[in-house]
């Protein structure tokens, strides 16, 4: 059996390594120069947007102006935005709070069906912080196969297609490894999706599209789903054709689509909004959890700066990366459809405008 299966792997490997080998020599996506937008913008793009590119949308948001650069775009082109769903969250769980929904310490099993576990025991702001001890997955033993490395390695695509009862139970069955640490969790955003819909007695797409797209105003921003058919591919940093990610019951953690103008639409009212006096009429805001420090916020990240706290948050799926950084007064959101990271260019436009 062992041989059999070492026999598959080596034929697998091979099998990879010509497809990479053949691909070397094909046509691989540069950066497009079909170029719209504020010149000073394109230029600073340009010149960071290195590797394998193909389009690309970027926004420089103050709270009286938006600046665009497009690349091979414009700014209703749909991307994938994976992770930066995982804000919206954060926002809405700021909102239920607002509402006498939910509480930061209410425990995510008196809302969703986990047992007795000890995830039953994890707190609604212990998922948005990544602190609740689960996995990046959850019961991460059931990823550890041959299928994974072949799907999301070669392929680009993902095996977390799964409805609600299979994150429940894998959520269920999860140690808690690093319960009280900083551990990246998908499952745990998923959970907290899922928690804040069941508190409002709806689903998260339904929660999501009421609470925050709708009343935002954005207008071509959804969660993809393997029923749609008709959604964006990108190009893995290999510069190969990517599928669309379905993420199913993780959708709250990176199932997100938008475009540049609903995203940046977005980070204008987390400029503008005066945070005491949105929670107060229950609007999305961002809840930041440090003063002039590094730490996490609800579904953000936080890097201390200069004129104080910067919120920010990436995302990456097999095709796509992305990013969205907010610092005090002004944000930049960049989307992408190729996998390779943009975080350089994020912050150079953060820390001098261009």
């Amino acid at each position: 059996m062992r041989r059999a299966l070492v026999t598959v792997v080596a034929v697998l490997v091979t099998i990879a390594v010509a497809a990479g080998g053949a691909l070397a020599g094909r046509w691989k996506p540069t950066l497009s120069e079909r170029r719209t937008g504020d010149e000073a913008l394109l230029d600073r793009s340009a010149r960071l947007l290195t590797g394998v590119r193909h389009s690309a949308s970027v926004c420089y948001v103050t709270d009286d102006q938006v600046r665009y650069a497009h690349f091979g775009s414009d700014e209703r082109r749909r991307y994938e935005i994976a992770s930066l769903t995982k804000t919206f969250t954060g926002e809405l769980l700021a909102d239920s709070v607002a509402r006498e929904e939910v509480r930061l310490d209410t425990p995510v099993g008196d809302l969703l069906d986990l047992g007795e576990g000890p995830v039953a025991d994890v707190t609604l702001q212990d998922l948005a912080t990544h602190r609740s001890g689960l996995g990046e997955w959850g019961d991460e033993d059931r990823d550890d196969t041959l299928r994974r490395w072949w799907v999301e390695e070669v392929r680009g695509d993902t095996v977390h297609d799964v409805d609600l009862a299979e994150v429940l139970d894998r959520a269920r069955r999860d140690p808690l490894a690093t319960r009280g640490r900083f551990a990246y969790s998908n499952i745990g955003i998923a959970l907290l999706g899922h928690a804040l819909a069941a508190a409002a007695e709806t689903d998260y797409p339904t929660l999501l599209r009421q609470r925050l797209i709708e009343p935002l105003g954005l207008r071509d921003t959804g969660l993809g789903s393997a029923a749609n058919h008709n959604r964006p591919r990108g190009y893995t940093d290999q510069g190969r054709r990517s599928p669309p990610w379905n993420l199913g019951a993780y959708a709250p953690s990176g199932s997100g689509i938008s475009t540049i103008a609903d995203m940046c639409r977005y980070a204008q009212r987390l400029v503008t909004t005066d945070t005491q006096a949105a929670v107060k009429d229950g609007r999305p805001v961002a809840r930041l959890e440090a003063d002039d420090a590094d730490g996490n916020g609800l579904g953000w990240y936080i890097r201390a700066g200069e004129d104080g706290p910067i919120a920010w948050k990436t995302g990456r799926t097999g095709g796509f990366s992305s990013m969205i950084a907010v610092a005090g007064d002004r944000a930049v959101v960049v989307l992408t459809d190729t996998a390779s990271p943009v975080d350089d260019l994020v912050w150079d436009l953060v820390n001098r405008a261009p």
